[in-house]
C-alpha cells in the first residue's frame, strides 16, 4: 500500500484538511461524547461527534447534506498530547494501543483519513506521523477498520477492504520502527471473503481467523439455501438452518500459505448475531 507521509503531503490532502477544520467549525457537537483508555489506564481518548448540515444545488435544486466528523483528543493524564480530526463514514474511528513497545515508547493507532489513511501518534512524546494512500484523492484507498498488534508488538495487522470491494483484506505490517513508515506489509493468504479474527498466537508467530457459515443438517451453506429458496418459495426455511460451521484457520507472519486448523459445527446460538 503505498502512502504519502507528514511533510510530503500534496496540496489536495492539505485543502481537504482545511476543509474538515472549516466544517469543525460550522458543526454543532452531537453531545456524544464515549472515552476509551489504554490498558494500563495511562492514557486515554475522548471521541467527540459534531454534525453539520448545509445546502448544495443538483440540477438546478437545493438539496441538504450532513457532514459528521469526529474530533479525537488524545491525553496522557490531563495533558493533551494529541487531536485527531476525522469525517465519520463507514469505518467510524477505530483505534488501537501498542504500551510498552519494544523501542520503550507507547503508541496508538486510528485513521485520520478513511479513504486511505493511517495515522500513528507517539503517546509519551506526543509525535504523530500520517500517511495517506495514492488512491485516497479519489476515494478509492484501503479502509481499514481493525488494528491487532502482536503480543511482541513487532506485527501490526490491519483488517479493511478496498472501495467496491466484496471482501476484507488482511496485511502484516512491520511494526518494529512505528514512526518510520511506509512499513513493510505482507498481505495474509487466505481464501476467505469476511475472516472473524480470533487474535494473536501468544508466541507472536501469526494469527488465528475463523471463516463461519451458516449450514443445514445436510451440510449446504446459507448459499445453497438461498438459491433453493428461489424455487421451492412454500418451504419454510428459517427452520432449515442448523448450525454454524467454523472453519480455523493460521496464518503466519512472514506471509507463507494459511493452512486449516480444524472444523467444528456449534449450534446458532453460539455467536452473538
Amino acid at each position: 500500500m503505498p502512502n504519502i507521509q507528514d511533510g510530503q503531503m500534496p496540496e489536495w490532502y492539505q485543502k481537504r484538511r482545511q476543509n474538515l477544520l472549516n466544517t469543525l467549525m460550522a458543526s454543532t457537537a452531537t453531545g456524544a461524547v464515549s472515552v476509551s483508555c489504554s490498558p494500563s489506564g495511562k492514557y486515554k481518548c475522548e471521541q467527540t461527534t459534531y454534525v453539520h448540515e448545509g445546502t448544495y444545488e443538483f440540477n438546478g435544486e437545493q438539496r441538504t447534506s450532513k457532514t459528521t466528523l469526529v474530533e479525537a483528543k488524545f491525553f496522557k493524564g490531563d495533558e493533551l498530547v494529541s487531536r485527531v480530526l476525522k469525517e465519520s463514514g463507514h469505518t467510524g474511528f477505530p483505534l488501537s494501543w501498542i504500551e510498552n513497545h519494544c523501542n520503550g515508547h507507547d503508541y496508538a493507532i486510528c485513521n485520520e483519513d478513511e479513504h486511505g489513511g493511517l495515522t500513528v501518534i507517539e503517546l509519551d512524546t506526543g509525535k504523530q506521523v500520517t500517511n495517506v494512500e495514492d488512491g485516497a484523492e479519489h476515494g478509492v484507498g484501503f479502509f481499514a477498520f481493525a488494528y491487532y498488534p502482536s503480543p511482541d508488538c513487532k506485527t501490526l495487522m490491519i483488517q479493511g477492504t478496498y472501495w467496491g470491494c466484496a471482501f476484507d483484506c488482511l496485511y502484516f505490517c512491520d511494526f518494529t520502527n512505528p514512526l518510520q513508515m511506509p512499513w513493510t506489509q505482507v498481505e495474509l493468504d487466505l481464501a476467505v471473503q469476511y475472516p472473524h479474527v480470533v487474535g494473536w498466537k501468544e508466541d507472536s508467530s501469526g494469527v488465528i481467523t475463523e471463516e463461519r457459515d451458516k449450514v443445514t443438517e445436510d451440510g449446504r451453506t446459507s448459499d445453497d439455501v438461498y438459491l433453493d429458496k428461489k424455487k421451492n418459495r412454500n418451504t419454510d426455511w428459517s427452520k432449515v438452518l442448523a448450525n454454524w460451521r467454523v472453519r480455523r484457520y493460521f496464518s503466519p507472519r512472514d506471509g507463507r500459505e494459511s493452512v486449516v486448523e480444524g472444523i467444528e459445527m456449534l449450534p446458532l446460538d453460539a455467536f452473538q448475531q
